[in-house]
């Protein structure tokens, strides 16, 4: 049972690091910063600018960063929302939709997060 407890304590603190207010896409093309609680969190003005020229969505509507949700013992993760699962697909990446979620796999979500570093972001959950 200890092992377990510092695994979840291990997770949670991984989890603090997220940001909680996104910001739109129109609204980061001004200013390419997120403010987070007493964090200001730079993202990349190159990658705001590949994501705003591959989406057909309006700037105004689409918040990054974008968050994944990682769930254990499984090799996807999924977005909650479906303007988020339209700004994945327009990167090139394959959604799939189960239960109200959209889901995919995780390697695909890591090459995602590596190539627009600080656009999206994920969440292990508990």
């Amino acid at each position: 049972m200890g092992i377990e407890n510092v695994i979840k304590a291990e997770m949670l603190s991984v989890n603090r690091g997220i940001i909680k207010k996104r910001k739109s896409i129109l609204k980061l093309l001004e200013e390419p910063y997120v403010r987070s609680g007493r964090n200001t969190v730079k993202i990349n003005e190159e990658c705001i600018k590949k994501i705003a020229e591959k989406i057909t969505l309006p700037l105004d509507s689409v918040f990054l960063p974008v968050s994944f949700f990682i769930p254990a013992g499984v090799n996807e993760a999924y977005l909650t929302g479906e303007i988020d699962a339209r700004v994945v697909e327009a990167l090139d990446l394959v959604v799939q939709e189960r239960n109200g979620r959209y889901w995919v796999k995780k390697y695909e979500m890591r090459r995602l997060i590596a190539n627009y570093y600080g656009c999206f972001q994920r969440i292990i959950v508990l």
